[in-house]
């Protein structure tokens, strides 16, 4: 049993096909199909992709205002320095980090798939 892996260049599909040596019976596999049986189709609906963006804008903004605002309080408040808020001021900005860099991810990743191209 030999396998057997083919790149169209126009398409960018990938075909495998699995070839019997004894025979001359072929079966091509679709990967293209087989992802998008099983996982969905690899972009959204308009009404798909506005949803998302607002859901995404509303938690980065809520987010964002609510560390900046808790940092702020924290360090402008002299009463407010003990140990447990400067626990949550560290809280605070690696919350803040995760929003930025979180954020920056997904709007690099542009298909469904994680693992991008086999």
């Amino acid at each position: 049993m030999e396998t057997a892996l083919s790149r169209n260049s126009d398409e960018e599909a990938v075909h495998y096909t699995t070839v019997a040596s004894s025979t001359s019976n072929s079966t091509e596999f679709n990967l293209d199909a087989y992802l998008k049986s099983h996982l969905g189709s690899r972009s959204r609906g308009l009404v798909g992709s506005l949803a998302l963006t607002a859901t995404y804008s509303g938690i980065f903004i809520a987010g964002l205002l609510g560390n900046v605002c808790t940092c702020v309080v924290i360090a402008t408040n002299g009463h407010l320095h003990t140990a447990t808020n400067f626990y949550l001021f560290s809280l605070a900005v690696s919350d803040l980090l995760t929003l930025v860099l979180g954020q920056y991810y997904i709007c690099l990743r542009q298909s469904r798939y994680v693992f991008g191209r086999v």
